[in-house]
């Protein structure tokens, strides 16, 4: 049986997981919980308060207002270390990576007794991609505190991005015994063991996930992508039945789910599930091509053809789409049309095709 070419829509793994737990400083000095009111002009006191407002932004979303309280903070204590980390996590939360390093490594300067300006510069360093100085700084704050199980994981996301897979492996796994209820660590596992195609064990951190988040919807999002990687269709069809019951508009989601029906034999149900996806995207080429595959596979090559010539109508390089239009073509008895589509599918560089051609175009 000739192979047919599926595309299989997976989520970015590092674009779900919203990984942002940074370490914040409160302020040196003492407060109670009561609204402060000043009563002397001690600078230090001064500094205290605008550092804890600033925290009060920050924690409300505020980030310019809380730039502006902790900019007062260093501007009456320049040596105030915890206003130059937490004026660092503002800059990161807005984007501004370049000065948030420049404010971590103040208060590295200032107070290089402290693990969190490490781990927050070394973060800062990960979502600029500079994986090797992020590991460096999450290495310091580890050094300094062997217990920073955010460190541990965030080190093992950069040791994933620098291909040290085994490295990673040891980091979540020593968040995890630090932190039994770690359920991003355990997040980070599934995602190492599918970057090195052990779905199995995937499969086994993602279940941890639910079990310690039952909305966790990314969880069921990549369980279902590893279950389908490992063969267990059925079980991938459920996880991304989860998935749309938690986001009925999750297009992907319909994707997936109609690549595990095709797949488990259920060529009707994948069919539904590529018109619901297309219903949120009608030009997703992908989405017409494998719906010609579920048509063909039930036996309706003339909309699976249909199917075919809309994916390549709206990406007329696209050589898989040639292919099993060709493959139809063949089952409704149209050689002629199915070598040309063959020939033009080779022509894009489609290897496969070439078989097609000496099998059914050259006698």
């Amino acid at each position: 049986m000739r192979s047919f070419f599926v595309f299989l829509a997976i989520i970015s793994l590092w674009s779900i997981n919203s990984i942002h737990r940074a370490a914040v400083q409160d302020s040196y000095y003492s407060y109670d919980n009561s609204k402060p009111v000043v009563t002397n002009h001690d600078t230090v006191n001064y500094a205290g308060l605008y550092n804890k407002r600033g925290l009060t932004n920050f924690n409300s979303g505020y980030y310019i207002d809380a730039i502006r309280d902790f900019n007062i903070a260093i501007e009456i204590k320049p040596d105030f270390s915890a206003a130059y980390n937490n004026r660092g996590l503002a800059y990161k939360y807005l984007g501004n990576y370049t000065k948030a390093i420049k404010d971590y490594s103040m208060a590295v300067k200032l107070t290089p007794e402290l693990a969190s300006p490490y781990n927050n510069r070394g973060m800062a360093y990960y979502e600029m991609g500079k994986y090797a100085e992020a590991i460096k700084d999450f290495d310091k704050a580890i050094e300094i505190n062997p217990n920073f199980e955010i460190a541990y994981n965030y080190r093992g996301m950069a040791n994933i991005k620098s291909g040290k897979y085994a490295d990673a492996m040891n980091d979540f796994n020593e968040a995890i015994a630090l932190k039994p209820s770690d359920a991003l660590a355990y997040y980070n596992k599934g995602l190492a063991n599918a970057d090195t195609m052990k779905f199995a064990d995937a499969v086994k951190d993602y279940s941890k996930v639910i079990e310690l988040k039952p909305n966790d919807v990314a969880a069921y999002y990549n369980r279902g992508l590893a279950n389908y990687n490992s063969g267990n269709f059925t079980d991938a069809i459920k996880d991304y039945s989860k998935v749309i019951e938690f986001n009925p508009y999750d297009e992907s989601a319909y994707y997936n789910r109609g690549l595990a029906n095709n797949n488990a034999g259920n060529y009707a149900s994948a069919i539904k599930d590529y018109k619901k996806a297309l219903r949120y995207n009608p030009n997703d080429t992908d989405v017409y091509n494998n719906r010609g595959l579920a048509y063909h596979n039930a036996g309706n090559y003339s909309k699976a053809i249909k199917d075919f010539n809309k994916a390549i109508k709206l990406n007329p390089k696209f050589a898989e789409a040639y292919y099993n239009r060709g493959m139809a073509e063949l089952k409704d008895n149209d050689k002629t049309s199915a070598c040309t589509d063959f020939t033009k599918a080779s022509q894009l560089g489609l290897k496969e095709a070439d078989k097609a051609i000496k099998d059914n175009c050259t006698k």
